[in-house]
């Protein structure tokens, strides 16, 4: 399993699997999963990034929906679109209800859009998701389509 999980400076690119769960306007932030249970039909029913991990996740006093959320702020997640993991951690395990409701840490990953020529923009759009554990935004085999490296504080395609 470890042998699949994300490593900084790997490239990954979006599929047509990938939906959008919470959206942070502030930070540039999508928090993306290939299965979701919220549902966006409803007013007032919008997931809103609220804290360090996707887990958190406030419902929004705004009456609109997700989608015109991700609209107005020019966003979108486009198919074939490439991203650059800059970090992963194991984090956002927690406790349930019961006595035996342990849930644990999941491979988190963050990562930045690539721009044309697979350039690096630091303050480009970010996405976060977790490969393994019990949460609504994970994709467990992201494809990978490159590897870059850290050299002299930049991101260098090999």
């Amino acid at each position: 399993m470890t042998d699949t999980l994300l490593k900084q400076g790997d490239v990954i690119v979006v599929d047509a699997s990938w939906k959008i769960v919470t959206f942070d306007k502030v930070a540039r932030l999508m928090t993306v999963g290939q299965q979701t249970k919220w549902s966006n039909k409803k007013k007032r029913e919008i997931p809103v990034y609220d804290g360090p991990s996707c887990a958190a996740v406030r419902f929004s006093p705004e009456n609109i929906t997700l989608e015109e959320r991700v609209k107005q702020a020019g966003v979108a997640l486009h198919v074939g679109d490439e991203y650059l993991v800059v970090k992963t951690e194991m984090n956002g395990g927690g406790t349930g209800h019961g006595p035996h409701d342990v849930f644990p840490d999941g491979h988190c990953v963050d990562a930045i859009k690539l721009g044309t020529g697979r350039s690096f923009d630091p303050n480009g759009l970010r996405i976060q998701f977790y490969q393994t554990g019990s949460f609504n935004c994970k994709i467990p085999a992201p494809k990978r389509t490159g590897h870059m490296e850290v050299r002299y504080g930049e991101f260098i395609p090999l």
